[in-house]
Order: C-alpha cells, then structure tokens, then sequence
C-alpha cells in the first residue's frame, strides 16, 4: 500500500480523463494536431502515427481519434493500405501526393468516415475514411411538388 498524502482541495474543479472508448461510427470533421514516426512493436517497421482532434461530430468537446499507418512494413498489403489511407488524407487536405514532411497535413480539416470492423481478436475496431470536407454525403434528389392536374379546354369534354 502507498501513502499517497494528497490534498482533497486539488480534486475539487477537475474532470475526469476523457473517455478513450472506440469512436462511434458516423462522419466527424477533425483535424491532425500531431505526426510521429515511431517503431513497430514487432521492430521490424515503422507506422506513421497520427492524432487528431475533432472539431465535428456526436462526440463530447475536446474528444481525440488517433490512428496508425504502416508505411514501412515488410507486408506488402500492410504499405499499400497505409498508403492508400496517406494518399486519401493528403487529398482530403488539397495535394495531389503525399507530402515529404507529416506537419504539412496539420490543422487543415478533412471529413472522417467512422465504420466498424471486427479484429482477429474479436473486439471492434474504427476504420476511418477520409475524404475533402467538401465531399458530401449524396443525398436522394428532392422530390418534385406533384402538380395538380388541369384538363386542357379540349379535354373538358370526354367523348
């Protein structure tokens, strides 16, 4: 046991963490506020890490999302997918190719398309999707005012 000798008075105006469960699905305006490059668990590779904050969505202010692309990865299938996803924010953002500093995505807002997917372990997972802010979700063409049918003076008399 630790003696923690702390003063309750300190406690009093603080919230508790934010919640760090999955993200909801749904679509989110965000923003990258920080880039890292970091090794991978395995060493054998290295994920562009990603954290964003999320200026809209039905989530509580001040919520994050973070993600991880493998951009250097000896699976194939695992670049090409980060690089699809890196290829997909640098577009959302305005360039046509990714750029050579991860800074240059910071603070621009993209649109973030939030799906689920069960991992090999069972639990879910966010899979993003991103798109330009100006992309919008296709919506059904509206419906015209059904008009109200006028007889023409040569149909008034049916024969």
């Amino acid at each position: 046991m630790a003696k923690l000798n702390l003063n309750p008075t300190e406690f009093q105006n603080l919230e508790p963490m934010g919640d760090n469960s999955i993200l909801p699905a749904g679509e989110y305006v965000m923003q990258i506020v920080q880039s890292d490059i970091r090794e991978t668990k395995a060493g054998t590779g290295h994920y562009l890490w990603l954290e964003f904050d999320i200026l809209k969505g039905n989530v509580p202010a001040g919520r994050k999302f973070w993600d991880r692309l493998n951009i250097l990865n000896p699976n194939e299938t695992t670049r090409k997918i980060a690089n699809q996803q890196l290829l997909s924010i640098s577009r959302a953002v305005g360039m046509d190719l990714p750029p050579d500093d991860s800074e240059r995505l910071h603070f621009k807002p993209i649109k973030v398309v939030i799906r689920h997917k069960e991992n090999k372990q069972g639990n879910l997972e966010a899979r993003p999707a991103y798109l330009s802010v100006s992309d919008a979700t296709p919506t059904a063409a509206p419906v015209a005012a059904a008009k109200p049918a006028v007889s023409k003076p040569w149909e008034k008399h049916a024969k």
